[in-house]
């Protein structure tokens, strides 16, 4: 039986909360989970070795509140008007994302600065394996979606499975690969409407098919967390700062084009916008890796870790005070006699 020796000093709404808070953000392109994860408390597992089931169960029991509040979280952040947005302050928001994955990418450089040079080879290898995913995505594109067909089920099915899985492995957001793939606008405007329960029994087919893919990528990704060899957080790591970099690449070299606004009033407003949001997303994105720059400058784990606990048999519960007193050394014995006798 695993157990854990973690306070738990979050209460069952705020990790509902905090899970509403993650899922939400992270369909914004090329956003860090984890960072935002552990700065509201919410931190990875360190398993002992034992089977899958047993760690799979042990995180649902402890994080089930929170997973829940992720799911709704990234149900309901649809109804922030997306198209709106992209139509008339696109270029403004590419600038802002490319700030953002820069801001987020500094943690992950400094952690390779600081691992070994036996380590820095996986981070590494996780780096170009991730910048060759995110150009190949890009390149090929997925065109437009018909959500009423089986060709649309399986391209949500493959976008949403490998983004649960990315964002389970390695905290990559839910957004990168949508962005990436051309699908981002299309998903967005499709919905919109059943974020607000317009159509929504006429396309459960696509919901449940986007759950299937949910659950299938976090069970994957899962996996490859915590059944693989413990180095694959410095894989996990790589990976984070190669889409950072490749975000950065595509967003300021194929996705920068002015104008940079068709829906502002002066250019008072333009330049003001043009400052403050990138600024803006970029120091969210320090002040949410400032605890993790700090635990790397002293070498700490953030997770949290877990222990394997045998229950014991009735002959060992009655006899451990026995036991205890067998095997004490002979100089507490002696003590404990002269405390006695004063």
């Amino acid at each position: 039986m695993l157990k854990t020796a973690e306070n738990k000093s979050t209460s069952k709404v705020a990790s509902l909360f905090g899970g509403f808070l993650s899922g939400a953000l992270t369909w914004i392109p090329f956003f860090n989970s984890k960072a935002l994860n552990e700065s509201m408390g919410i931190r990875d597992y360190d398993f002992p070795q034992s089977a899958f089931g047993e760690k799979f169960c042990f995180n649902i029991k402890h994080k089930w509140l929170f997973l829940l509040g992720a799911l709704l979280g990234g149900f309901f952040f649809f109804l922030i008007p997306i198209s709106y947005l992209d139509e008339n302050y696109k270029q403004i928001i590419n600038i802002g994302l490319a700030c953002l994955a820069f801001s987020f990418s500094l943690i992950e450089f400094y952690r390779l600065f600081k691992n070994n040079k036996n380590t820095i080879w996986i981070t590494l290898l996780g780096m170009f394996i991730a910048i060759a995913v995110s150009f190949w995505i890009y390149t090929i594109s997925v065109g437009t979606i018909d959500f009423s067909s089986i060709s649309g089920y399986i391209t949500i099915f493959f976008l949403m499975f490998a983004s649960t899985l990315l964002l389970t492995f390695c905290s990559q957001s839910l957004g990168t690969l949508f962005f990436l793939s051309n699908a981002y606008l299309q998903v967005s405007n499709f919905m919109s409407n059943i974020t607000r329960f317009n159509g929504f029994t006429e396309n459960i087919v696509v919901l449940i098919i986007s759950l299937l893919a949910i659950f299938s990528g976090y069970v994957f990704g899962f996996i490859l967390k915590y059944q693989a060899p413990k180095n694959t957080k410095y894989a996990s790591s790589g990976m984070r700062l190669g889409f950072a970099i490749s975000g950065i690449i595509i967003l300021l070299a194929f996705e920068f084009k002015q104008p940079f606004f068709t829906d502002i009033t002066t250019d008072l407003a333009q330049l003001f916008m043009i400052i403050v949001v990138p600024v803006g997303l970029f120091f969210i994105g320090i002040a949410l890796t400032i605890k993790e720059f700090k635990s790397v400058k002293h070498g700490l784990d953030d997770s949290v870790s877990v222990f394997s606990c045998q229950p014991l048999s009735l002959y060992e519960i009655l006899t451990s005070g026995l036991l205890s007193v067998i095997n004490k050394p002979a100089s507490d014995i002696n003590l404990l006699e002269t405390y006695k006798h004063k």
